[in-house]
């Protein structure tokens, strides 16, 4: 295989998922398939990507650089969107997370493209989800996406209880954390099924309770009619300006709430 252009994309899944749509650009601007150098916690979001040529994993920041020249790579590029994004909003206070690829194509002299995340299930990861919606054979879903803070959530365990005390007896609940599920019959806590998977089930949800960018992003990437009719991020977003950018996009049904009062209003 001729190693033409290598990239490292090498933090967060959500990051990731948004870099799909630049390295789809720099695919079409150099007529090659394109490889990926990435750390495991977000190798699968390559996963199935027709102008991706390998996937190559690296255990921290900085080392697919190496790892990509090492291989033989003719031309090595930084996208890992945490490096860009703090280059891009030393200039402007109000960069926001999701331009980032679009101004890190800039640099590289590429022309605007579609900015949107990208996520391309598999076959089998389309049947399994056909199969769990069968399962639920109608019955009312949300999902929660964590019992615990993340970096960008204010949520604690009483916004968590407030949800599930909400919904508990009326709704399956599809449980996203890897620990902390409620012992009930209407409590699925997913833990057999890869991130990858879970996605494609968000689907089948009437509403997602997001405290952080990873499966909202995956969310973002799929078709509207196959997103969560509704969306509430419980987040701080004062850094990375998802809010009102994706309040400008309008890319899905998403309700942002800030603190306890609001949630509750929320879920009224």
């Amino acid at each position: 295989m001729e190693r033409i252009v290598g990239v490292e994309s090498s933090h967060g899944f959500g990051d990731a998922l948004f870099n799909l749509s630049l390295i789809k650009a720099l695919s079409e601007h150099f007529s090659c398939k394109i490889g990926v150098a990435t750390q495991p916690t977000c190798a699968d979001a390559f996963v199935n990507i027709p102008w991706i040529s390998e996937i190559i994993e690296i255990p921290a920041f900085w080392h697919g650089m190496k790892k990509l020249n090492e291989l033989g790579y003719q031309r090595t590029i930084q996208i890992t969107q945490n490096d860009k994004f703090f280059q891009f909003k030393n200039h402007d206070h109000n960069h926001s997370l999701i331009d980032t690829p679009l101004w890190t194509g800039r640099e590289l002299g590429l022309p605007n493209f579609d900015q949107h995340p990208i996520f391309i299930p598999t076959e089998e990861e389309i049947r399994i989800s056909n199969e769990y919606g069968q399962t639920l054979n109608g019955q009312p879903t949300i999902a929660i996406e964590s019992i615990a803070k993340s970096g960008q959530s204010w949520a604690d365990h009483n916004a968590i209880k407030m949800i599930i005390d909400r919904y508990i007896n009326t709704h399956k609940i599809l449980w996203l954390s890897n620990q902390g599920a409620p012992e009930h019959p209407n409590v699925d806590n997913l833990l057999r099924y890869s991130r990858r998977q879970i996605i494609m089930f968000l689907q089948h949800c009437e509403t997602f309770f997001s405290v952080g960018s990873g499966f909202l992003c995956g969310i973002l990437a799929l078709p509207p009619k196959e997103q969560p009719k509704h969306t509430v991020c419980l987040w701080v977003d004062d850094l990375y300006k998802y809010e009102y950018k994706l309040n400008d996009l309008q890319w899905a049904n998403i309700i942002w709430v800030h603190n306890h009062e609001e949630l509750s209003i929320a879920l009224n």
